[in-house]
């Protein structure tokens, strides 16, 4: 955590620095954002409740910062009749270092292209408790690991995004994007799921975690809606 601190001390002072060499042009115009990223609601592996801040710089260029909570389960989860609480625990956070550059300076829609560090960390809890034998088992049970895998999870990378920011009204704004990157995985596996299970999340888990320590490729994809101030 001490690195992060370090990281929103930066950034902090980037934006007293911005504030005493800001032109007058800029003054005029709203200068802050804040936004909500609804789509890593529906994240099975890494579910997370997401807001950031941007700050504008000058009329074209930008830093950002955003900061998720992992929640438990992904909300399609809990319209999944066949999921149960037990199957699925996440636990963790989301941390992102940006700075954006809109190619132009005076118009209201805003296409931009942007360079972004992040890292996640996620405890990841998934079973398969859903037979009558799988629900008898306690921790103790030799065949207990079969029905239960954890996952400790740690991702840092850089990605390149590009993205439009859509005007919805004098203040809110829609602000697709979509990038590519690249990250670094890092991940403790204990336990296994048992064969036979074919859950959603599961099969994505087993796929997406199957090399332990690698680089891999990262395509980000997200839409924000926000209010600018």
């Amino acid at each position: 955590m001490k690195v992060y601190f370090q990281i929103i001390v930066f950034f902090i002072g980037f934006q007293l620095l911005g504030y005493s060499q800001t032109p007058d042009s800029l003054l005029r115009n709203n200068r802050n954002a804040v936004f909500f990223a609804p789509l890593n609601l529906l994240d099975f592996t890494n579910p997370s409740i997401q807001i950031g801040y941007e700050r504008f710089l000058k009329p074209q260029l930008s830093v950002q910062i955003e900061g998720g909570y992992i929640i438990k389960q992904s909300i399609v989860n809990y319209f999944d009749k066949d999921f149960s609480e037990d199957d699925q625990s996440a636990k963790g956070y989301k941390v992102k270092l940006g700075v954006k550059y809109y190619w132009f300076r005076d118009t209201k829609i805003k296409p931009y292209v942007s360079c972004e560090l992040f890292h996640t960390k996620n405890n990841l809890i998934l079973s398969h408790f859903r037979s009558d034998y799988a629900k008898s088992l306690t921790v103790s049970d030799s065949d207990y690991e079969n029905y239960y895998a954890k996952y400790d999870i740690k991702r840092t990378g850089l990605n390149i995004k590009f993205g439009v920011k859509f005007p919805l009204g004098k203040y809110l704004f829609l602000e697709p994007h979509i990038g590519f990157g690249i990250v670094y995985n890092d991940i403790d596996k204990k336990g296994k799921l048992h064969d036979d299970d074919d859950s959603i999340t599961s099969k994505i888990a087993e796929d997406f975690f199957a090399i332990p320590k690698s680089l891999d490729v990262n395509l980000p994809l997200n839409i924000k809606l926000g209010i600018n101030f």
